[in-house]
């Protein structure tokens, strides 16, 4: 599966804001 950059950065952050909450 190919992700560029502005996806991947947005699925980075919505994984470190579930796992800080």
């Amino acid at each position: 599966m190919f992700l560029d950059r502005d996806t991947r950065h947005n699925i980075y952050l919505t994984f470190v804001a579930f796992i800080l909450h």
